[in-house]
C-alpha cells in the first residue's frame, strides 16, 4: 500500500578525528563538535567543507587527511558577520535576531540560510542567500544578495503561510532550481527559484497565498491537531535528485528533549520535484 509520507530537521553531532600529525594545522583530535542543522558536504578544491548553524564550518583536507576547524571557530569569523552583515536585516521581521542558522548549500560558493525570531516564536523568519569569493576553506569572503529570498511573519503563519526557515536547494532533471523549506505549523513547501538569480521565480514573487500554485506543500504532520505549533512536528527537509526520482528526507517529531526526544528521519520519493512524495508500506 502506498501512502503519503508526512515528513524532518536535525541536530547532528560530528565526530572528527585526527588522522595525521601535522604542525601546520590544529586538527580536531578525537573530540565531538556539536553541530546543529548541518548542511550537505560540499567540495571546494582539495577540501570538503561542512557548514552548520551559526554559519560555522569544519573541513576535511584531502592532501593531509585531517579534519580541521574552519570559519566561525576561534579567530576566523563566520560568514556574514560584522562588516559583512546583510543590509536588509535591519528593516526586516528579524531585525533583532543575531544568529544565522540552518545553511543549505547549492554548491561550495552558494549558501542559503535562515534567521528566525525564536524569542517571539511566532513565525517571524527570513531566508537569505549569499555567494563567496576567495580562497577555500578559511579565506572565503561571503556576500549577501542584498535582499531576502522570502520572509514570514506571525499573521501570515497563523493563516497557513510557510514558516521561512530551513532552506534546501536542488536542481531538477532539466536544470530548473528549486527550494524546499518550512517547519511546523503548515508544514514543508517547495517553490521554484530563478536559476539565474537564485531568488523566487516570477510566478512566486507575488508571495505565498492559498491560491498561488507556485508554492506546493509536500509534507505535514497532523499527529497532534490540538496544538497549533506541535501539530507540525516536521522540519529541515532535504530533497535529493537521483536516477529519475526525487527523495525527500525530513526530520519528524520532537527534538532537543534529552532522552524524551522522539526525533526520527523519514523519507519519501516522487518522480516530480513537487511531489506527491510516497513511502511504500509493506
Amino acid at each position: 500500500m502506498l501512502k503519503h509520507i508526512l515528513i524532518l530537521s536535525f541536530l547532528i553531532t560530528m565526530s572528527c578525528e585526527d588522522k595525521k600529525d601535522d604542525t601546520n594545522y590544529e586538527p580536531m583530535t578525537g573530540a565531538y563538535l556539536p553541530a546543529h542543522d548541518v548542511a550537505k558536504i560540499v567540495k571546494d578544491g582539495a577540501y570538503y567543507i561542512v557548514y552548520y548553524s551559526g554559519l560555522e564550518s569544519v573541513y576535511y583536507d584531502t592532501e593531509n587527511s585531517v579534519w580541521v576547524e574552519g570559519m566561525g571557530i576561534g579567530d576566523i569569523p563566520s560568514p556574514l558577520t560584522d562588516d559583512q552583515e546583510p543590509t536588509w536585516i535591519s528593516s526586516s521581521v528579524v531585525a533583532d535576531v543575531g544568529v544565522k542558522s540552518a545553511p543549505g548549500m547549492l554548491d561550495s560558493r552558494t549558501m542559503y540560510y535562515c534567521m528566525a525570531d525564536w524569542d517571539a516564536d511566532d513565525g517571524s523568519a527570513c531566508i537569505g542567500r549569499a555567494t563567496a569569493a576567495g580562497e577555500a576553506p578559511t579565506d572565503l569572503i561571503w556576500e549577501d544578495d542584498g535582499e531576502p529570498i522570502i520572509c514570514s511573519d506571525a499573521e501570515g503563519v497563523q493563516n497557513g503561510e510557510p514558516f521561512a526557515i530551513d532552506p534546501a536547494v536542488f536542481t531538477d532533471d532539466i536544470g530548473n532550481l528549486w527550494m524546499v523549506y518550512g517547519s511546523h505549523w503548515s508544514g514543508l513547501w517547495v517553490v521554484e527559484l530563478d536559476a539565474s538569480t537564485g531568488h523566487l521565480s516570477e510566478t512566486a514573487q507575488v508571495g505565498w497565498s492559498p491560491d498561488n500554485t507556485a508554492f506546493t506543500r509536500v509534507a505535514q504532520n497532523l499527529s497532534d491537531p490540538e496544538d497549533e505549533f506541535v501539530a507540525g512536528k516536521v522540519e529541515a527537509a532535504f530533497i535529493y535528485n537521483h536516477d529519475d526520482y526525487y527523495y525527500l528526507f525530513v526530520n519528524w517529531d520532537e527534538c532537543c528533549n534529552g532522552i524524551e526526544s522522539t526525533y526520527n528521519i523519514r523519507m519519501g520519493r516522487s518522480t516530480s520535484p513537487t511531489g506527491p512524495f510516497w513511502i511504500k508500506r509493506t
